[in-house]
């Protein structure tokens, strides 16, 4: 995070600096927790440099040309086609490496939103899941 701050230009710097000095002062009185001060500054961050948290993937459909999908924190997962097409959809990534970083998005997003003891792709799935999966335990063990 800090090569990625530092990347940024002079100014975000600046506006960084800048409000988390003013969350450490406003929150100085208060009784919080390290947890809530890392949450507050990754929130801030977020708000400043959007692009952070966003992926584009450029892929090929078959039938209908280029498509471009952008997954971003806020907003979700969002298609943006040429021409539009109601049938089953199959994609063309143009390498190995950005095929399976979707898919792994899509997957952590599945596990996340829907079933945390399930996974889509075995390829991207976190092993110690793959193996809770495959000894047929589905669910914590305490």
């Amino acid at each position: 995070m800090r090569n990625q701050i530092q990347d940024c230009s002079f100014l975000t710097r600046k506006r960084i600096r800048f409000r988390f000095k003013r969350f450490i002062q406003q929150f100085s009185q208060c009784r919080t927790t390290v947890r809530d001060l890392k949450l507050k500054y990754l929130i801030s961050i977020e708000s400043l440099e959007k692009a952070f948290y966003t992926e584009t993937f450029e892929v090929k459909e078959p039938a209908s040309g280029q498509l471009i999908i952008l997954v971003a924190a806020d907003t979700g997962i969002q298609w943006c086609r040429e021409k539009l097409k109601d049938s089953d959809e199959e994609l063309e990534f143009p390498n190995l490496f950005e095929a399976l970083s979707f898919a792994s998005l899509i997957d952590g997003y599945y596990r996340l939103t829907t079933d945390a003891h399930h996974y889509l792709c075995k390829e991207v799935a976190p092993p110690r899941l793959v193996e809770a999966v495959s000894c047929h335990c589905h669910g914590p063990i305490s």
